[in-house]
């Protein structure tokens, strides 16, 4: 062994390692063959799961996920819920041209929903719609304790030579949703469309008055919406909108206060009741 290079000392040492290793071998194999079958099949489960954990599993393609931001200005709410609402809203004049308020179309069979003030159930009223298309409408039902009426243009009325013309119902909201300092939108005009934006002052319950509430035995609903929304050009019938463009109050006469409204809950059962009836 003295004898020996470093080169030979090492070529030694990787043949005795190399002999080790197949001595050691060849005794495993002869102890698994005769070990019993439950001692080899737990070695095999072993040695599958080492196998599974080190090699990666090279079939799955790596995924990328893309994360865009979108920023939503309160700006382009706002003109969107407008545009989604133009052409749901009527100019409503009587017989002589004298301009009665305005009015929201409610079905496609073209239902509108009118402020009760001024209206007659034996005269017919002028509907001018978005496109300036004139229709008469008598008047449908009137709901005195709603303060709200109901027009419908007649089946001959809208009959045109390429069809029926088209009626673009409103969407409604849930006023009982409503919170205070949300933003609305108040459509107006007399002659040309006309837009305010505010926000909700106060949300009036009923049991409530100026000194607070009142014990009562019913559940309080909101019977009106007070805002700051500007009253200039402010005329009966026009609706108020939340940012999705669905309507939440209507300007009627018998609502106190320029900027208030009635919550659209307040006379959505009897919407809905004349365009199912």
């Amino acid at each position: 062994m003295e004898d020996l290079t470093k080169t030979q000392l090492i070529l030694l040492t990787l043949l005795i390692s190399f002999v080790v290793s197949i001595g050691t071998g060849i005794i495993t194999v002869s102890l698994l063959n005769e070990a019993p079958q439950s001692v080899t099949q737990t070695i095999n489960r072993v040695v599958e799961r080492t196998v599974e954990r080190v090699v990666p599993d090279v079939t799955k393609p790596t995924v990328t996920k893309e994360v865009t931001t979108v920023v939503v200005k309160e700006e382009d709410l706002v003109i969107d819920a407008i545009d989604k609402n133009i052409k749901s809203i009527v100019r409503v004049r009587s017989d002589d041209g004298t301009f009665v308020g305005l009015g929201i179309v409610v079905s496609k069979d073209g239902i509108v929903v009118i402020d009760k003030k001024d209206i007659t159930s034996d005269k017919s009223y002028s509907l001018t719609f978005f496109d300036d298309k004139v229709i008469s409408a008598p008047v449908l039902f009137i709901n005195d304790a709603k303060s709200i009426a109901f027009l419908k243009a007649p089946k001959e009325a809208v009959q045109t030579a390429s069809g029926f013309y088209a009626f673009y119902p409103a969407t409604f909201s849930d006023s009982n949703l409503l919170k205070l300092g949300q933003t609305v939108i108040s459509l107006k005009g007399e002659k040309t469309n006309s837009v305010s934006i505010g926000r909700i002052s106060r949300l009036v319950l009923s049991g409530t008055d100026s000194t607070g509430p009142i014990i009562s035995t019913t559940t309080p609903t909101l019977i009106l919406i007070e805002t700051d929304v500007s009253s200039r050009n402010e005329v009966s019938g026009g609706p108020l909108l939340n940012l999705n463009g669905e309507i939440v109050g209507v300007k009627i006469s018998d609502v106190a206060g320029n900027s208030n409204y009635l919550p659209i809950n307040n006379i959505k059962q009897e919407i809905l009741s004349t365009i199912t009836s």
